[in-house]
C-alpha cells in the first residue's frame, strides 16, 4: 500500500480505531488462539497442535524451526507439529509458534530499521523475563512471562508496522526527544504503553499481558519480573558493559548468587541471537547487541587477556579476520570507550567501511579516503602519514572523522607492508577521553600494527 495515500488520524481515539482494526496487526487470529492456550492451565498438547495446524504457513515454519540447530539439539528429524510438541516440549513449541506468528505477520508489512529494532527488543524482554522467572524458581510461570515480554512493546510495534506511521514526523520527534514514548505522545497523543492498553482491551486480551501495561499493577510479582527484564534489555541495548548493577538487582530479587545471574544472562543472550537467526525474518538478529550483558574482569586483567590472544596469533601465520575481530572486541572490552570499529579500505569504492563493530548500535562508518578537508589535505594522505595511534580532540579532527565522533576519538592506521588497508577507530560517544585510555589504546593498536608488519598473513 502507498503510505502517501493514507490519511493520518487526528485524535487518539482515531489512532486506536485505525490500528486495532488494521490488517497489519501482529496478533492475528492464530496468535490470539495461542495466547488463550497459554493462559489456560488445562490446555493440552492436542489443543496446541490443532491451533497451529489451522495455519499451514505457521505449521511449516514451526516444523522448520523445530529441526534447526538452535532448537533441536537431538538432531532427530521432526516432521509434524505434534511430533515437535512431544520431542521439544509443549512450552518450547508454544513460544516458538507465537514468536513466528508475531514476527512473520509484522515483517510482511515493513522492514524499516525502527521496526526491526522494536522486534529485537521485544525478543530480548521476552528472553530475559523467562530467565528471571527460572532464577526465581517460577519455571511454571516462565512461558506466560515470555509471552508477556514478547508483547511488552506491542503498541510501538503495531504503530511502526502500519504504513500510516511513515506519514507522520515520528522519526524527527524520536531524534529530538531520544525517547519513544515522548515521540509517540507528540505524534499520536499518547504513549506506546497507553496505546498498547487500548489495543489489548479491544482485542479482548487480558491477564498478565495487559497487566504489564497498567501502572496500578506494577507491584505484582510477575509484572515486576517483566519490568526488571525491560530494564535489563534497555541497558543491554544501550551498553552491554554497563549491566553490572542490574545483574546485582536481579540476584537480590531472585535471592541467588550474582555469579549464577551472570552465567544465566550470558547463556540467555547467546541463545537469543541463535534463535533470532533461526527465525530469520529480515535479519532481526542484526539489531541485537553482539556483546553479552555481563560484568567482565577489571580492565587491567582484560588488557592482559587481549595481549595474550595477540601473542597466540603471533605463533604462526596470522589469520587477518581473527586479528581484526580480537582487535575490535579487545579494545571495546579492555579500555574505557563506548564505540569501537575496525574499518577496512574498500579499494573499489575508495572508502573506509566499518566491518568489526562493538558498542553502541549507531556506529556505521563509511568514509571516502579521497575526501579533502578544509585545509586542502586529503584524508587518505593524512591517515597514511600517521605512524601509530593518534588521539584526536574534538576540535582537531579531519572533517570526515568529526562528523562521526562528535567528541574525542582515537585512530590507528593499519598497513600491510606499506599499503594502507584500514584503521582502528574508538570514541566515547561524544564524551572526553582520558589520556590513560589513549595509552591502552596505543598499546593494543601497536600490537595489531606489529602483527600486520610481519607479512605472515593469511585470509
Amino acid at each position: 500500500m502507498d503510505s502517501s495515500m493514507l490519511e493520518v488520524p487526528k485524535s487518539r481515539e482515531a489512532w486506536v480505531a485505525l490500528l486495532a482494526a488494521s490488517e497489519y496487526v501482529p496478533l492475528n487470529e492464530t496468535a490470539r488462539a495461542i495466547i488463550l492456550v497459554t493462559e489456560d492451565d488445562s490446555s493440552s498438547a492436542k489443543q496446541l497442535n490443532e491451533v497451529i495446524c489451522r495455519d499451514a504457513g505457521l505449521s511449516a515454519q514451526v516444523i522448520k524451526l523445530a529441526n534447526s540447530a538452535a532448537f533441536n539439539t537431538s538432531k532427530l528429524t521432526i516432521s509434524t507439529v505434534f511430533q515437535g510438541i512431544l520431542r521439544l516440549g509443549f512450552n518450547e513449541i508454544k513460544r516458538m509458534a507465537l514468536s513466528v506468528s508475531l514476527y512473520e505477520h509484522v515483517m510482511k508489512s515493513s522492514d524499516a530499521p525502527e521496526l526491526l529494532s522494536a522486534l529485537a527488543r521485544a525478543l530480548a524482554v521476552a528472553s530475559f523475563s523467562r530467565q528471571v522467572a527460572v532464577l526465581r524458581g517460577k519455571r511454571r510461570e516462565s512461558d506466560q512471562l515470555y509471552i508477556a515480554g514478547l508483547l511488552s512493546n506491542i503498541g510501538e510495534i503495531v504503530f511502526l508496522a502500519h504504513p500510516v506511521s511513515k506519514q507522520t514526523d515520528y522519526k524527527t520527534q524520536l531524534k529530538q526527544t531520544q525517547q519513544a514514548d515522548l515521540a509517540a505522545k507528540a505524534v499520536i497523543g499518547m504513549s506506546f504503553s497507553m496505546l498498547a492498553r487500548e489495543l489489548l482491551k479491544r482485542w479482548n486480551i487480558k491477564g498478565l499481558i495487559l497487566d504489564v501495561h497498567q501502572q496500578q499493577r506494577a507491584g505484582h510479582s510477575e509484572v515486576a519480573t517483566v519490568r526488571l527484564a525491560q530494564k535489563l534489555s534497555n541497558q543491554y541495548f544501550a551498553d552491554p558493559k554497563g549491566c553490572g548493577p542490574l545483574l546485582q538487582s536481579i540476584a537480590q530479587y531472585c535471592e541467588v548468587d550474582v555469579k549464577e545471574v551472570e552465567r544465566s544472562t550470558q547463556e540467555t543472550a547467546t541463545d537469543m541471537i541463535k534463535q533470532a537467526e533461526a527465525i530469520g525474518f529480515k535479519h532481526v538478529e542484526r539489531y541485537l547487541p553482539t556483546s553479552v550483558p555481563t560484568p567482565a574482569p577489571d580492565n587491567e586483567q582484560k588488557l592482559v587477556q587481549v595481549m595474550l590472544k595477540f601473542n597466540e596469533l603471533s605463533q604462526g601465520p596470522v589469520n587477518i579476520n581473527e586479528l581484526f575481530r580480537i582487535a575490535a572486541q579487545g579494545t571495546y572490552d579492555a579500555i574505557d570507550v563506548d564505540r569501537v570499529a575496525v574499518c577496512i579500505l574498500n579499494p573499489k569504492a575508495k572508502r573506509l567501511e566499518s566491518r568489526y563493530v562493538h558498542g553502541a548500535n549507531d556506529l556505521h562508518i563509511s568514509v571516502s579516503v579521497s575526501q579533502v578537508d578544509q585545509d586542502g589535505s586529503q584524508f587518505s594522505k593524512w591517515l597514511a602519514q600517521q605512524s601509530g595511534a593518534v588521539y584526536l580532540a574534538r576540535d582537531k579532527q579531519p572533517s570526515p572523522i568529526a562528523s562521526i565522533a562528535k567528541g574525542d576519538c582515537l585512530i590507528a592506521p593499519l598497513r600491510i607492508s606499506s599499503t594502507l588497508v584500514g584503521m582502528v577507530y574508538a570514541d566515547a560517544h561524544g564524551e572526553p577521553i582520558e589520556s590513560g585510555v589513549f595509552s591502552k589504546f596505543s598499546l593494543l593498536a601497536n600490537q595489531v600494527i606489529a602483527l600486520l608488519a610481519t607479512g605472515n598473513i593469511r585470509v
